[in-house]
């Protein structure tokens, strides 16, 4: 962060602190004793809540008004609060247009006064405004958990404290296996619907069980993988990803190795020399909407079936991969990027494990999976292609 931006955001702290004074003294002027007993009856009321940084933070439940920082977690707000979720959040990120606009046309479609929620900006592009929060004076503030990491977020929260509102961490994406349950169990506190959350996690916990009961029961052989983000399409080599990230992660949760491990620390490019002499049994590349590339991966709510079967074509015509066995074994599939942080990622783990043991979960059907998953818990319907295979 470079020194205007350190000035700006101290002047920015310093401006809504003297919000924050005047509001308090124009208070109590007003014969504010009655109204600072009310204020602390309703903390009284507040019920505590332990976030996934392991904080607890006293909230006034159910939260009927809610921002988002991060508008992407519309997928697991819509999942739990369904179609009156949109009456609850009141602001949220703008990340869901820059990163999900998929999902943002789904919604909608479905629900036009979505674009009625007000845009609070976005953290990672350094727009996010806290005066805009403020102003909207919500009962909660939702943080994703990576948010822990970046330059100015404690000084963010003790300004929100200052105004009396609450900041709550959520995850699913830093620890998508383990997170996204608790995650979830909050969500549920949040909007009051609790019993909700529990079907929705207890129906989360026994799809993952399906793969990790079966593998831990049986013998199977080792399967090598190669994963790789298909937003740069055929003619570029995207991002794979280690075991120690979501999506590469999804190759040992599904009984694979990872061709990465050892090669990528995180996340980058693989050397191509490299990966035809790994030779994986099965390549796996990730689709979303990317209208940047034309010929990026193409998967989610607006894919076509033919279409993105001829995009993910195109990848085993890259130099030297006609002789590798997972293209000549017709082992190559498209997965959609969000399977790696999003509540559903339960399909993405099914059909990893599909793939590299087809014998072992023959009687699974990962796509049918996830349109009960939307069937039952989500306010729009099925649509698009999520995953495909070559050998389909």
């Amino acid at each position: 962060m470079n020194i205007v931006s350190c000035v700006r955001k101290t002047l920015l702290h310093a401006v809504v602190a003297a919000i924050l004074m005047l509001t308090a003294a124009l208070s109590l002027f007003a014969g504010g004793a009655t109204e600072l007993q009310s204020s602390t009856a309703e903390m009284q009321a507040a019920t505590p809540i332990t976030d996934l940084a392991g904080r607890v933070v006293n909230v006034k439940l159910p939260a009927e008004r809610i921002v988002l920082a991060s508008s992407r977690h519309l997928h697991e707000f819509a999942a739990v609060g369904g179609a009156e979720v949109f009456d609850r959040i009141c602001g949220w990120g703008s990340d869901l247009k820059l990163y999900d606009m998929d999902t943002y046309r789904t919604y909608k479609e479905a629900f036009p006064q979505i674009d009625e929620i007000r845009d609070i900006g976005y953290h990672y592009k350094g727009t996010f405004s806290l005066e805009t929060v403020v102003g909207l004076a919500p009962d909660v503030v939702v943080f994703p958990l990576w948010l822990q990491s970046q330059d100015g977020i404690d000084a963010d929260i003790e300004s929100l404290a200052q105004a009396g509102i609450p900041v709550v961490y959520i995850d699913y994406y830093i620890d998508p296996f383990k997170h996204p349950v608790p995650s979830t169990l909050i969500i549920g506190q949040l909007l009051g619907k609790q019993e909700r959350a529990k079907e929705i996690t207890d129906y989360y916990e026994h799809q993952i069980q399906v793969v990790t009961d079966r593998l831990n029961e049986s013998e199977v052989r080792n399967v090598t993988a190669y994963i790789e983000s298909g937003s740069k399409g055929s003619s570029e080599y995207g991002n794979t990803y280690s075991s120690t990230q979501g999506l590469g992660a999804l190759i040992a949760t599904g009984g694979g190795t990872n061709i990465a491990d050892g090669i990528i620390q995180n996340t980058g490019p693989i050397n191509p020399e490299y990966l035809l002499e790994a030779d994986p049994d099965a390549i796996i590349i990730s689709g979303s909407y990317w209208p940047a590339n034309e010929t990026s991966m193409r998967l989610g709510y607006h894919a076509e079936e033919a279409s993105s079967r001829v995009l993910l074509e195109n990848f085993t015509h890259r130099e030297g991969w006609e002789f590798l066995k997972a293209v000549q074994n017709k082992r190559v599939y498209g997965l959609f990027h969000g399977f790696s942080f999003r509540i559903y990622n339960f399909a993405g783990i099914q059909a990893v494990a599909c793939w590299l043991h087809p014998e072992l979960f023959a009687d699974v059907d990962p796509a049918e999976n996830f349109r009960e998953f939307h069937e039952r818990f989500m306010p729009v319907p099925y649509s698009g292609v999520w995953m495909l295979g070559l050998d389909d």
